[in-house]
């Protein structure tokens, strides 16, 4: 039987000066090369259906977290106001000055300073706690309590649902004239009876820019066109959901003081 001698095999010695004037240009090359293209991450597949008294309270907490966000976000719009900053700075520059002249002691003036600056970071938070107890009677006296009743079942009236899976995303609804809802205040919209208005919009935080929305609005406006109406108006302070609409092809008519927050009252030609 044939015997197979172990060989051992060596490298050759490379210099070390060889191996790193081969190497460069390959880092070289790939610190150069182009970044990877980012991969877009595909849509659900979003379905537009009637709403079923199932999603009822799916679709009010939703509906009142999408106002807690609007609540927040005009709080800490608050916050964010030159005006604002400027007297919480005044303030403590005020109270730096009073130390070096010797008006107030170093604790006093430490205790100041720090006063102003936590009622600056605190007040968002206090006034979103006290904007929400103001609005749990609205909440409860809110057409969204039932909808089945004030949408699903009003003879001039539509509300949607949107589903991925077996999940609730989103939900909005459409006022087709005459101008009989509470909101359509004339001080708010100048709204003719053969308008259309979209109300109650609302989408998951996790499914936004995901197309919910604005296959939401499509039903909406599909059903005021075979309808023959020929405009759609709605109104939000949201600023996030302005942009939006503004993407979809509404036009701010009509700019609205709601707190702190630049409201807009939009339309849309059919």
């Amino acid at each position: 039987m044939a015997t197979v001698e172990a060989v051992a095999v060596t490298e050759p010695a490379v210099r070390t000066d060889e191996v790193s004037a081969e190497a460069a240009p390959a880092s070289q090359a790939d610190s150069a090369a182009p970044p990877r293209p980012r991969v877009a991450r595909p849509k659900p597949e979003v379905v537009i259906r009637e709403f079923k008294e199932d999603d009822q309270q799916v679709l009010y907490d939703m509906w009142v977290e999408g106002f807690e966000e609007t609540i927040m976000e005009g709080a800490l719009a608050y916050q964010r106001k030159p005006l604002t900053r400027m007297l919480v700075v005044t303030c403590v520059v005020i109270a730096a000055a009073c130390r070096l002249l010797g008006y107030l002691g170093a604790l006093p003036s430490l205790g100041l300073a720090f006063g102003i600056t936590f009622a600056y970071f605190a007040f968002p938070p206090l006034m979103f706690n006290y904007s929400m107890r103001k609005m749990k009677q609205m909440f409860k006296n809110s057409d969204m309590h039932d909808i089945q009743k004030n949408w699903a079942s009003h003879s001039n009236r539509a509300f949607w649902v949107a589903q991925v899976g077996d999940k609730v995303v989103g939900a909005t609804g459409l006022h087709l004239g005459p101008k009989d809802y509470p909101g359509l205040s004339a001080d708010k919209a100048d709204v003719k009876d053969n308008d259309a208005f979209i109300f109650r919009m609302t989408t998951s935080r996790t499914l936004r820019r995901s197309g919910v929305g604005s296959k939401l609005l499509t039903a909406a406006e599909e059903l005021a066109r075979a309808k023959g109406f020929r405009r759609v108006q709605l109104i939000t302070a949201f600023p996030p959901a302005i942009h939006f609409y503004h993407k979809n092809g509404y036009n701010t008519i009509k700019k609205l003081p709601f707190g702190s927050l630049t409201g807009a009252c939009m339309e849309k030609l059919l």
